[in-house]
């Protein structure tokens, strides 16, 4: 694969991983520690520099990044929240927001400055990383859970973000690759093909999010779509761009279905 940049000029952002604890009910909950905050934001610090010199080898120090987000993720399940279920998912998936910023902003510097392809398989390789905590094996086939809503969202938020960062720039091959490459997965998940499963594997439903829609709304997704619009205040993404990756992803699930000729279930366009 052969994935040239535009080359654009773009300014730095500061770290965002400005907190290390939530409050919850009256009492402080530890999402990170301190010196794992510091760690990540010395991480992404390098990245930016990295990626953004002429002469940079950002590869070792973006995988390292990419390790340990996928490592500071499983600090946020929402058992750490207390109080109802459905609020403690909604409370973790805006906490997740600085650091969704901080990835989407090193995804569109490697859009717009890395010539090479092992940025973009890296990309690729994080979400390899974080469907797991998604919650889709066997042991969490029951329908009711909600346990795993907000890694679910975040996820499926998080790769239309990376798509919709590539489309933007003109990386098609890089967003194709995406759409096309297989993620390796446990092989337990259910919905995967032996070890490995499409991109749709992340645009699981949130049962917990659908079941905050309004009374008068007939949509059941209402609530999952408001939060998209809603959170989509990212200076590198705008809703147009997000949309455009929804819609492109759902047109690809419509093809690879039609040529495998599935007639299981889809996901819709936000």
């Amino acid at each position: 694969m052969n994935c040239i940049d535009n080359e654009n000029g773009l300014n730095g952002a500061t770290a965002s991983a400005d907190f290390s604890n939530s409050e919850r009910n009256g009492q402080m909950i530890e999402t990170r520690s301190p010196e794992h905050v510091l760690e990540m934001a010395q991480l992404y610090k390098q990245c930016i520099r990295e990626i953004g010199r002429s002469d940079g080898d950002p590869l070792v120090v973006f995988s390292e990044y990419c390790y340990r987000f996928a490592e500071m993720l499983g600090r946020f399940g929402i058992e750490k929240y207390g109080g109802d279920r459905k609020d403690a998912v909604c409370k973790c998936i805006e906490d997740l927001l600085p650091y969704r910023d901080e990835a989407v902003h090193l995804f569109s510097l490697i859009a717009k400055r890395a010539k090479s392809g092992a940025l973009v398989k890296e990309v690729h390789h994080l979400f390899e990383r974080l469907i797991p905590y998604m919650g889709l094996d066997e042991a969490t086939l029951d329908s009711k859970t909600t346990d795993f809503d907000s890694y679910r969202f975040f996820v499926h938020e998080l790769f239309l973000y990376a798509l919709a960062v590539f489309l933007k720039d003109g990386r098609f091959r890089a967003a194709a690759y995406f759409l096309g490459e297989w993620y390796c997965v446990p092989p337990n998940l259910r919905r995967a093909s032996g070890e490995s499963a499409g991109f749709w594997i992340m645009m699981e439903n949130c049962r917990s999010l659908r079941d905050l829609r309004r009374g008068d709304e007939p949509e059941a997704d209402w609530y999952r779509d408001k939060l998209l619009r809603d959170r989509c205040s990212n200076r590198y993404v705008g809703l147009e761009d997000l949309q455009q990756a929804d819609f492109v992803a759902f047109l690809r699930n419509e093809v690879d279905r039609f040529e495998a000729d599935d007639r299981g279930d889809t996901f819709m366009p936000r």
